[in-house]
């Protein structure tokens, strides 16, 4: 963010992210997936966007597949379809 100008925290961008993520639209047709690293080559977080509304879905601690997995079959079982 210091490099954007913004005098607002990455940290606290990510938590309004989250807040306002849509978890009431119908299920996303077409997602973006994104990671990037919070400290160079150790930590990492996760986005999930639905890019038809350009909306956030989710926004994970890691880049781990097995939490990408568990988020997205999350995101299926709220609005009633079946996964797998």
């Amino acid at each position: 963010m210091r490099r954007l100008g913004v005098g607002v925290g990455d940290d606290t961008v990510l938590r309004q992210l989250k807040q306002v993520a849509d978890n009431t639209a119908p299920p996303p047709r077409v997602i973006g997936i994104d990671d990037w690293s919070w400290k160079k080559s150790q930590t990492y977080g996760t986005i999930i966007v639905d890019l038809e509304r350009h909306v956030v879905i989710d926004i994970l601690e890691d880049r781990t597949v097995q939490n990408l997995r568990q988020a997205i079959e999350e995101q299926m079982n709220m609005h009633g379809r079946a996964t797998g």
